[in-house]
């Protein structure tokens, strides 16, 4: 059994949790019911609490707070609501995930993840493009990959993230070389068996080769692997050894600029500057407001 086949057994990886899996279930239906969606993900409390305490952090600007999810949906949005859901219940689902040998990569991969999705909010908000929140929790889990990877080997993986990092390599390339398959498509293995939404898979899967993401999500994905090379640089990062990139020739902000022709007047230096304030605000809060 190889390494891809091998994540369809892993149980850890096998499913979405209880709530995430049900909410997307109701979604499914031709008449989605609000309440019986609010009455689902307020049975469990911890994810609830999150919820709220994520809906009324700055980060998405309500103008009263809320304090239930049948209001906070009312508020912002079904879609937004089930995004943060799905955020809040994989994050806490594998966030007290730990090997003996590789526990401080669990936190500096959960550090990362809450990082990059602030950032992409941030980054969304910024230039007024609304993908409906999908920039925030494809920021949370574009490198899920990498878990299962741990799942899957510890110790190769503990191997492999010293030799991106000692030999400044690419990290598809070593990770394929020594687990045939890189994070960037196991992570769109578990993001079909969740059944994600297919932005969301988009992000997962070629946040490392935006060129041949699907024309509709290029633009969430090019947000995503925006705000992900922006945290490497300032050291919030996972391996990809990014330093040395000149951000404004990067291809996910060229990109960006070739959807949205108005960026191209925007002064990148200014805004990577606003960013890195929101970023240092905002990413240890995140990771505190899901991880308690």
């Amino acid at each position: 059994m190889n390494f891809l086949e091998s994540i369809a057994e892993t149980q850890e990886l096998v499913s979405l949790p209880t709530v995430a899996t049900k909410v997307l279930s109701m979604l499914e239906k031709d008449e989605v019911d609000i309440r019986e969606i609010s009455k689902h993900i307020e049975s469990d409390a911890s994810i609830t609490m999150k919820i709220l305490r994520l809906a009324n952090s700055p980060m998405f600007a309500l103008r009263s707070p809320v304090s239930s999810i049948n209001q906070a949906i009312l508020t912002i949005g079904l879609n937004r609501v089930t995004n943060i859901v799905l955020g809040v219940s994989i994050f806490s689902k594998f966030v007290y995930l730990s090997r003996s040998s590789a526990a401080q990569f669990v936190d500096k991969f959960w550090q990362h993840s809450a990082a990059t999705a602030s950032v992409a909010k941030a980054l969304s908000t910024k230039l007024r493009k609304n993908f409906q929140d999908a920039e925030f929790l494809g920021g949370l889990i574009h490198d899920i990959g990498k878990l299962a990877m741990l799942q899957h080997d510890a110790e190769l993986f503990v191997k492999v993230d010293k030799q991106i990092i000692d030999e400044q390599a690419n990290d598809g390339e070593v990770e394929r070389t020594s687990f045939g398959a890189s994070h960037s498509e196991a992570g769109n293995v578990i993001g079909r068996m969740w059944k994600l939404p297919d932005a969301l898979n988009s992000v997962i899967a070629y946040h490392d080769n935006i060129s041949e993401a699907p024309a509709e999500h290029k633009g969430v994905v090019s947000v995503v692997r925006f705000a992900d090379i922006l945290c490497e640089q300032w050291g919030t990062g996972i391996g990809e050894n990014v330093q040395s990139i000149e951000i404004q020739n990067d291809i996910s902000w060229k990109n960006l600029c070739s959807l949205y022709p108005e960026l191209s007047s925007v002064n990148v230096t200014e805004l990577c500057s606003e960013l890195e304030q929101d970023y240092k605000k905002a990413s240890q809060t995140l990771t505190s407001m899901l991880s308690d």
